[in-house]
């Protein structure tokens, strides 16, 4: 056999060994192109009894302050305080030199004295005018002048008063003392100064005073927390539900918690705009004085009233223009997204108001790979 004739005989055996035989090759299986996730990836939606909570960051804040400043010039005799001492309403703190003052209120005193003798004379001398008028023992200027002589008199003794009062103000300036409670600062001037009541020379205070019990504590928190709030709070008042009360603590720096709770005082009148937030004030006792105002601390709340809510993790829900929504995998394993509405945080979660069900199996890992609409391959990891 010639070559070109084994070569023809090779082919057509090549070509006979692929045809139909008891050895053919069977077909490969369709590829799985569903995307796969694993179990784990999915949470179930269930309810459970839960106290809503909240945290976020405040400043403390005085209630009110002041800087007192000297209302009589005099030198400064006595001082009745230690720098940071708690002080009372009504406490003595200053004492300034009044012997200036006395002197001035007993002059005032004789004035008085003086300018009521004169309205005795004065009104003598009218009562007569007035009987010996219609007789015509007297002329029309004699009648007048005793009438004015008894108005004189009278306005005379007005103001001697008057000036007594202003002396006695005086005199009662020269003691200062603590117009609230609070914590005092130290004393801008020392005992032996010669003060001048309100002078531009000499602007300092005698010393501040802050009233740090109670004590504020403010906060900005966004201003859908806010509308959340208090669309809730009108519509159980419309149902004629009860409002539930608010367990407010405080954590201090290092971790401390505050020993006491507070109380929620109000709403800020205006919202800062540019930073979508408005400034929530509450109350807190603090009779250590242990809270100073411009210190940081944490705000924690929380709901006294339980509550049954379908919870899901932070980080399955998503927003866009249509607002709060979810992934969740629907019947025929396919992503189906699901718009809610959500309330209050509770730690890392969010309790669902509407739009999930119990049983829901909600996607809270490789959301970035998974689209509304794909089919899934789930995948058992237990």
């Amino acid at each position: 056999m010639d070559l070109r004739s084994f070569l023809i005989a090779s082919l057509a055996l090549a070509l006979g060994a692929c045809g139909p035989s008891g050895d053919e090759p069977k077909n490969s299986q369709p590829q799985d192109t569903r995307f796969v996730l694993p179990s784990s990836a999915i949470a179930v939606a269930k309810m459970q009894i839960v106290r809503p909570a909240f945290e976020f960051p405040g400043v403390t804040e005085a209630i009110q302050s002041t800087e007192t400043r000297a209302m009589v010039s005099a030198e400064i005799r006595a001082i009745h305080f230690a720098p940071g001492q708690m002080v009372q309403q009504g406490d003595l703190l200053v004492e300034f030199d009044p012997a200036d003052y006395d002197a001035a209120y007993a002059v005032a005193e004789a004035q008085v004295e003086t300018a009521k003798a004169s309205l005795t004379q004065a009104e003598s001398n009218w009562q007569r005018a007035q009987e010996l008028k219609p007789d015509g023992y007297i002329s029309d200027k004699q009648y007048d002048e005793a009438r004015a002589g008894f108005d004189t008199s009278r306005a005379g003794v007005a103001s001697a008063e008057a000036d007594l009062k202003k002396a006695g103000l005086d005199l009662e300036r020269t003691k200062v003392y603590a117009p609230f409670p609070g914590k005092i600062s130290r004393p801008y001037y020392a005992v032996g100064a010669y003060v001048v009541s309100q002078s531009a020379v000499q602007p300092q205070p005698l010393f501040e005073l802050v009233q740090v019990d109670p004590i504020y504590v403010k906060g900005a928190l966004e201003l859908g927390a806010y509308n959340r709030a208090v669309l809730l709070r009108q519509r159980l008042a419309a149902e004629g539900k009860e409002i539930p009360e608010l367990a407010l603590t405080l954590e201090l720096a290092g971790g401390q918690e505050y020993p006491y709770s507070g109380t929620f005082e109000s709403w800020d009148n205006t919202s800062v705009s540019s930073m979508g937030t408005i400034t929530a004030r509450l109350q807190f006792p603090n009779p250590d004085g242990l809270l100073l105002p411009g210190q940081n601390i944490l705000v924690k709340g929380e709901s006294i009233d339980a509550v049954e809510r379908i919870i899901v993790p932070q980080k399955a829900v998503q927003i866009d223009q249509q607002g709060h929504f979810v992934l969740t995998v629907a019947e025929g394993d396919l992503v189906e997204r699901r718009n809610i509405e959500v309330g209050i945080r509770v730690r890392d979660q969010w309790a669902v108001q509407q739009g999930l069900i119990e049983g829901d199996r909600i996607i809270v890992n490789g959301l970035q790979m998974v689209r509304e609409g794909m089919s899934l391959n789930i995948q058992d990891t237990d």
